[in-house]
């Protein structure tokens, strides 16, 4: 493991894992477990945009096995959520949509500007 869980963790007698939602930028499981443990995803980690959850309060997410992502569950039943929302990915659409905007804009002018266009427009079509 390339990073110890915060406490001991140990192999469960019973486990059982339910994936409820599996999306490129969620991934939500109903998971139950016996005794502490850590859930292993078989998923790339990727530290930056990834954020982990149980039962709503955010838990850091480990590097395990030199590449896969994971996190200590409590015992008993959790609900576990893994979000991918990087702000650069909200900048990047606040960017886009502006740039849309000033497009559209642009066109609008132009049209304006056309005499055939704005005859047709006139006209009604």
């Amino acid at each position: 493991m390339d990073q110890e869980p915060p406490g001991p963790v140990t192999k469960p007698d019973s486990t059982a894992i339910d994936i409820t939602k599996y999306e490129s930028g969620r991934i939500t499981l109903d998971v139950y477990a016996s005794s502490r443990a850590l859930l292993v995803l078989s998923e790339v980690y990727y530290p930056v945009g990834w954020t982990a959850t149980i039962d709503g309060k955010e838990t850091p997410i480990l590097k395990t096995n030199a590449i896969l992502r994971s996190v200590v569950v409590p015992a008993g039943e959790h609900d576990v959520e893994f979000i991918f929302d990087p702000p650069s990915y909200r900048t990047g659409f606040a960017i886009t949509s502006v740039g849309w905007a000033v497009a559209l804009l642009l066109i609008v002018i132009g049209a304006s500007r056309n005499e055939k266009i704005r005859g047709l427009v006139r006209k009604g079509g």
